[in-house]
């Protein structure tokens, strides 16, 4: 049986694709970015985020995207504290003194949600990989993230 020429064009024209928007990718500066595997062979949204009740609401979705996808190359004024930051959440998980009973509360919600022991609850990447496994962290999470960025569905950012 011989090749199907057609087969061979499109896996042609999808590597060249796929290696043009993998040095794209590596440009960007987000922590969606930051927690994928490169080399995969094909478009995909990571399989946590499409599961049905992974997200206590759409709300909670949107505010989880936009922080895994902000690139924090902007300043932003923190609308807790007014300092402003490039990276919200970084500043709301570490510094900010506007939510510090808040994140206080964060904390302890995650420990008594039984959060894996040794994690940093309050290092960016660590509180959204730790999120992603469970729903009860999700929603807590995202609960301490609507404060940080002062999250108002109606408003936006």
């Amino acid at each position: 049986m011989g090749i199907n020429p057609l087969n061979k064009i499109r896996k042609i024209v999808e590597s060249y694709h796929l290696g043009k928007d993998e040095v794209a990718v590596q440009k960007i500066e987000c922590m969606y970015r930051k927690m994928k595997i490169p080399g995969t062979k094909k478009y995909e949204i990571e399989q946590r985020l499409t599961e049905v009740g992974r997200f206590q609401s759409s709300e909670h979705r949107g505010l989880f995207l936009h922080v895994l996808l902000d690139t924090a190359k902007y300043e932003k004024s923190c609308k807790n504290c007014g300092k402003k930051v490039n990276d919200l959440t970084y500043h709301g998980l570490k510094e900010c003194t506007g939510v510090k009973h808040k994140r206080k509360l964060y904390t302890f919600k995650m420990k008594l949600y039984d959060a894996p022991q040794g994690t940093k609850l309050l290092d960016k990447r660590e509180a959204i990989r730790t999120a992603m496994t469970k729903k009860s962290y999700m929603k807590t999470l995202c609960d301490f993230l609507k404060v940080i960025w002062n999250w108002n569905s109606h408003e936006g950012i």
